[in-house]
């Protein structure tokens, strides 16, 4: 009889896996091979922990992964070979609250809206804080006309958040540029310029809009 033995583990975000098969034949200390295949996949689990710690520490403010983590995530979309959407969000008029309230009432809108995104999405999904006031969210396992459903529904969720700070009732607006590979067909980094293209056409077209536009079938 044969027998097998399974061993996943994760190096950076990607998960890899030992398979080892034996049979019965041989003298075999099955409790001391088990128990050293456990503290392998003990190691290679705290090592890409402190890997990604040490790599790629997370935003201070936010506690969203930063613009580096973009590689990592593409090396996983490479490996699984499925298709995936891009939402570039960025949040309209930021200046304008930052002027009239303040960078600590700013900086507490930044983190509020970042709480909300990370509760919008799946666990598989990723989000990113690409700079300043611009997020990245890459839906996985996703193509176009989902993609624009999910952002116009966070889109509609961030307009009817009131953010309320010392007694102060605050409402924002965001604008999404949406792109995906089933339809583009370009690498990684190609569909986030295309993204961030669209999103400049979502605020060109009067802000707290997505592109392109969500329609009813």
């Amino acid at each position: 009889m044969n027998f097998f033995i399974n061993l996943p583990f994760f190096i950076e975000i990607i998960i890899y896996s030992f398979v080892i098969s034996f049979n019965n034949k041989f003298n075999i200390n099955y409790k001391y091979f088990i128990a050293n295949f456990l503290a392998l996949s003990i190691f290679f689990f705290l090592s890409n922990y402190v890997y990604k710690k040490i790599a790629f520490p997370k935003d201070s403010l936010t506690n969203l992964q930063k613009y580096g983590y973009l590689n990592l995530i593409n090396k996983k979309l490479l490996n699984d070979r499925k298709d995936y959407s891009i939402l570039f969000i960025d949040i309209d008029d930021f200046k304008y609250i930052n002027d009239s309230f303040g960078h600590i009432i700013g900086n507490k809108i930044l983190k509020e809206l970042a709480t909300i995104l990370k509760r919008s999405i799946r666990p598989t999904d990723f989000i990113v804080r690409y700079g300043g006031e611009e997020f990245i969210i890459i839906l996985q396992n996703t193509e176009k006309n989902t993609a624009i459903e999910i952002a116009e529904r966070i889109r509609k969720k961030v307009e009817s958040h009131t953010f309320i700070n010392e007694n102060k009732c605050l409402n924002i607006t965001i604008s999404i540029g949406i792109s995906s590979s089933n339809e583009h067909y370009k690498n990684f980094f190609a569909l986030i310029n295309t993204a961030d293209k669209n999103l400049y056409k979502a605020k060109s077209s009067g802000k707290n809009c997505i592109y392109p536009k969500y329609t009813v079938l």
